[in-house]
């Protein structure tokens, strides 16, 4: 039996001129245009009806394309009305095809079938074309048989010899299926390559030069052309620096802190590791890599270039903003100066110090009765060190804090709050679930200003409610340089948002955030909060968007003879913009595990200084963005596709006060039970701005768990959010 050998593009090439003589319809080979009416695929089990249509350009319409765009009677779709009328008013339409061009398209499947391994194939495209030039398309296909790859062969046998050629030869033999399949084929030659790139073949390629088919034994063999095989070894490491010695990092610390390093075999994904860890130190605006290559008697060298662009070393800022704290869910509006230096030292330390005031819970003071704003003036600095230490060549960057902030309160109550943070911050690879990991530990010196009581009688219950702070006041009488809480912290998150102001895809997650503080001081807790958001791309315009937050706080201080309490930015707070916005800030607690009924005259004095020990709240929202309108002016058609609506729902409540006679008082099954989680719905409107998208959210209580009554919308009690950013 003789094997008959041809080159795979001879193949091709007599496809080609075989498809030149296929007579289409009734009047034979000339140009006939023609409505496209209906398309008809018989015979084709091996590849999909949907992949021929995209060979052929045919676009096949939805049911909703059909009644929204297009005349029915002519099936029109509305790429092919744009593809072959660019220039025509948008309407109803008959778009005209012609036979030749589909004919020359036939070519195209033809390939296809051949990259899958068909070569035997065969297609026929007829066209029906009625005397109202309306067309029926029949597209034949006899796909034949599956040919199997016999051999993958290197065209220089001298280069086989050069590189270690046979571990792929053997893979392919082992790993791939014996079916032929080009994009198959070129995927694991491409994989294979890849390996051979990281030991040092770093400008290694390939060209599938010939194929020989064995049509009596059906059968391929690939040949594949290598070029640039020379193997390098990393040289040497320089870095040109955009900026005078005085203001760069020191080449060595760099050299230390990238993993590419000299002796190694050149290896493209740690030079690309390397720039992103170069440019993630936030000391430059751009890293470029550059390899110069050099020839030796013996070896082969590479010479690592790296070009820094620093960005502006020293920075003042004047601003004002809109920000939102965590806990208690306020919307704060404010103004802020800083200054910065981006280059304090060439180990790469950076300092900031800024001074800010805000007002706070802008919201409650727009919308409520409230009568006065609530101010906080704070002052700090931060000073952050990349290259704190190396552990090996492990860098280990620490970041020092301090700040002092004083908050008025209701009641001419002042909250104090000096803190001294130490902070040390990891980052992950992208592929990982998570993205940080976060260790911090905080000195936190946190007290109430013009706190007295009169009262020290024991049967007295406000005095009960408020004896954490009234031990905390006695605390500083005796320790008045001495922190409050050393706390230990541990963070764990992962953010893969493809965008941090207005997320369309992707998830955050902080699994979980441990805060612990031993009993050296006044307080003595062990702290848990766990968050997940999670946001999906329903359409172009729509995106669901999910959240789930829960958090506890073990506190250790209520017993006989202490009654200490963590430091109130620790506490669990609901209602607010952020968090259930049904109700208003800090204004949704579970009944039974709170205040009594004889001190609920105090609540709104006492929920400015004591939170929750537990939190469990979630919410749903559709975000729809306004699609862009064609036909009104491009400055309205902007604005409009900037705005855009939020339909929400948020669920959820805080249990066990921290005060001796509520923690605790709520047990897990009453903070799981849905039947104790204030219910709230609402709608919003948002327009897009650079630092994110301005928000007004109106919000009506559903299902109050204290009263255990469902309402009905009511615009007097609703609660009523402005901000910037979304609420998750």
């Amino acid at each position: 039996m003789q094997t008959v050998l041809v080159s795979f593009r001879c193949t091709i090439l007599c496809c080609f001129f075989a498809v030149l003589f296929v007579i289409t319809d009734s009047k034979g080979a000339e140009t006939r245009l023609f409505a496209f009416k209906s398309v008809k695929i018989i015979g084709n089990s091996r590849i999909s009806s949907q992949q021929l249509f995209k060979t052929l350009g045919i676009t096949i319409p939805t049911q909703s394309e059909l009644r929204q765009n297009m005349d029915f009677q002519g099936v029109l779709t509305p790429s092919l009305f744009s593809y072959y009328f660019p220039y025509a008013t948008v309407g109803k339409s008959t778009v005209f095809l012609d036979s030749i061009i589909l004919n020359n398209k036939l070519e195209n499947v033809l390939n296809l079938y051949h990259r899958k391994g068909y070569f035997n194939s065969d297609t026929k495209l007829t066209i029906d074309i009625d005397s109202a030039d309306f067309g029926d398309i029949t597209i034949t296909c006899n796909e034949g048989v599956q040919y199997h790859i016999a051999d993958l062969l290197i065209s220089d046998s001298l280069i086989a010899l050069s590189i270690p050629w046979q571990r792929i030869h053997n893979s392919f033999i082992q790993n791939t299926s014996r079916l032929y399949d080009e994009d198959s084929l070129q995927a694991f030659i491409s994989r294979s390559l890849h390996t051979l790139q990281e030991e040092g073949y770093a400008t290694l390629e390939y060209t599938i030069e010939n194929v020989f088919i064995d049509t009596i034994e059906k059968q391929v063999v690939s040949l594949i052309k290598l070029n640039n095989t020379e193997r390098f070894k990393v040289q040497a490491i320089n870095f040109e620096h955009s900026t005078d010695s005085t203001h760069s990092v020191k080449n060595d610390i760099l050299a230390r802190f990238i993993p590419i390093k000299p002796s190694q075999w050149l290896s493209p994904n740690a030079v690309n590791r390397s720039k992103s860890m170069l440019i993630g130190l936030s000391f430059f605006d751009e890293v470029n890599a550059r390899h110069i290559p050099s020839i030796t008697p013996i070896d082969t060298l590479s010479t690592i270039n790296f070009r820094l662009k620093y960005k502006k070393p020293q920075e003042v800022v004047f601003s004002i903003f809109l920000n939102r704290t965590t806990n208690d869910n306020f919307l704060n509006m404010g103004a802020e100066a800083s200054y910065s230096d981006l280059m304090t030292s060439r180990t790469g330390m950076s300092f900031l110090v800024f001074s800010r005031l805000l007002a706070q819970d802008i919201s409650r003071t727009l919308f409520s009765n409230q009568g006065s704003i609530e101010f906080e003036y704070s002052l700090g600095t931060t000073i952050n060190q990349p290259f704190a230490f190396f552990i090996n060549e492990q860098r280990i960057p620490l970041t020092y804090s301090a700040q002092i902030s004083l908050r008025n309160l209701p009641s001419n109550l002042k909250l104090l709050v000096p803190l001294i943070r130490i902070s040390n911050f990891n980052t992950f690879p992208e592929w990982t679930l998570f993205s940080n990991l976060n260790f911090d530990i905080t000195f936190d010196f946190s007290r109430l200003i013009n706190f007295t009581t009169i009262s020290r009688d024991s049967s007295d219950d406000y005095l009960r409610l408020i004896a954490p702070y009234i031990s905390l006041s006695d605390y500083y009488k005796n320790n008045p340089f001495k922190p409050a809480s050393l706390t230990l912290g541990i963070t764990l998150t992962g953010d893969r948002r493809n965008s941090v102001i207005a997320p369309t895809s992707g998830y955050f997650i902080t699994l979980p955030q441990v805060e612990y503080a031993p009993n050296i001081g006044y307080s003595n807790f062990l702290r848990f909060l766990t968050q997940f958001n999670t946001f999906t791309s329903l359409n172009k315009n729509i995106v669901l968007a999910t959240k789930l937050k829960a958090g506890y706080i073990f506190n250790f201080g209520f017993s006989s003879s202490d009654q200490s309490t963590p430091p109130f930015e620790k506490h669990f707070f609901a209602g607010g913009a952020n968090s259930v916005r049904a109700w208003p800030s800090r204004g949704l607690l579970d009944a039974q595990s709170s205040i009594s009924d004889s001190l609920e005259n105090l609540v709104d004095e006492l929920s400015y200084i004591i939170g929750s020990a537990g939190l469990l709240e979630g919410s749903i929202e559709l975000r729809i963005t306004m699609a862009k309108p064609t036909n009104i002016g491009e400055f309205w058609a902007d604005k409009i596709s900037k705005s855009g609506f939020v339909l929400f729902a948020d669920w959820g409540n805080s249990f066990n006060r921290l005060t001796p006679g509520t923690y605790q008082k709520a047990d897990i099954s009453r903070i799981l039970s849905p039947s104790h989680w204030g219910l709230g719905y609402g709608l919003g409107f948002r327009f897009e701005t650079p630092a994110g998208p301005f928000r007004l959210d109106v919000a009506f209580p559903l299902y109050d768990p204290n009263s255990a009554a469902f309402s009905q919308p009511n615009f007097a009690k609703a609660q009523y959010h402005i901000g910037l950013g979304h609420a998750f």
